[in-house]
């Protein structure tokens, strides 16, 4: 992940186990590069991540949007850059409307990479997510990007249980 002057790059285990069977001298490498390990969830964060992330958060910026990232016991980041394309193509249809009515319904929102991208292209956002924690990042993601003014609800619900409701 590049993040301004300075770049991390993590490598899960998984790929990690294949490298080390396959080819462990390129394993060796890319080791000695990585700045943080998940080394798996223990009673200490701290613990969890062998390096010098730790609990530390950064940020990031992706398809104009801030982000604050963090290593988590859960092995995310509080992002999805792959999905990085789809937000792009949402901006694109959203900005290309014809309508200025636009509303978007985004269900199990996470830290809200598509809910903030809709907004910001100009769309009315219901984001919906059953963890207070990724609500609660995307405040500061909203923030953090300048969107707090944007029409973005923010439920914590199960989405399940949300759908049910709608009818």
């Amino acid at each position: 992940i590049g993040l301004g002057a300075a770049s991390f790059q993590l490598l899960p285990l998984v790929l990690a186990h294949v490298w080390r069977t396959c080819a462990a001298r390129v394993v060796l490498v890319f080791w000695k590069w990585a700045r943080a390990r998940f080394a798996g969830i223990d009673a200490d964060f701290t613990k969890s991540f062998h390096g010098r992330l730790g609990k530390t958060n950064w940020q990031v910026e992706l398809e104009g949007v801030t982000f604050s990232l963090k290593l988590l016991p859960s092995k995310h980041l509080g992002l999805f850059p792959e999905q990085s394309a789809q937000w792009r193509w949402l901006s694109e249809k959203i900005k290309n409307s014809q309508r200025k009515d636009l509303k978007v319904l985004n269900l199990f929102g996470y830290t809200g990479g598509a809910s903030l991208i809709c907004a910001k292209a100009g769309a009315e956002v219901c984001h919906v997510d059953a963890s207070s924690f990724a609500v609660d990042k995307l405040k500061e993601n909203m923030e953090l990007s300048g969107l707090q003014d944007k029409p973005i609800r923010l439920m914590v619900d199960d989405v399940r249980k949300f759908v049910d409701e709608i009818d």
